[in-house]
């Protein structure tokens, strides 16, 4: 018994060591990165997505779009067959979070205004 108990002790010590050892690094470089900065940088970009029946459909547009780089948030809706993503420009463009949700069976463009 007390072996057990020993060794239930050792195997949650290791496993628990890398998360009480590990520190968060908050050093910034230049002062150049500031939340307005990379606000100022987003885009967003509205998108007709069509094919999606069920919240697992809209979870699979938003998982896909979220693996673009680039992509700071994504949010889709079965309901209205849309989808709202923020973006950097510089790391992602339209046609990239098109391609990445025509890739997982859906058909997707950028919406136009009415």
């Amino acid at each position: 018994m007390v072996t057990k108990l020993l060794t239930l002790v050792l195997v949650v010590g290791v496993v628990a060591l890398p998360f009480l050892s590990c520190s968060k690094n908050e050093a910034q470089t230049s002062g150049d990165i500031t939340p307005q900065n990379v606000a100022a940088n987003i885009q967003k970009v509205n998108l007709d997505v069509q094919g999606m029946t069920c919240t697992g459909c809209q979870y699979n547009v938003e998982s896909a779009l979220k693996k673009v780089p680039g992509v700071a948030e994504a949010k889709a809706d079965y309901a209205s067959h849309s989808a709202v993503v923020q973006y950097d420009p510089k790391k992602a463009n339209v046609e990239q979070l098109v391609e990445a949700i025509n890739k997982i069976g859906y058909h997707a463009q950028k919406a136009t205004l009415n």
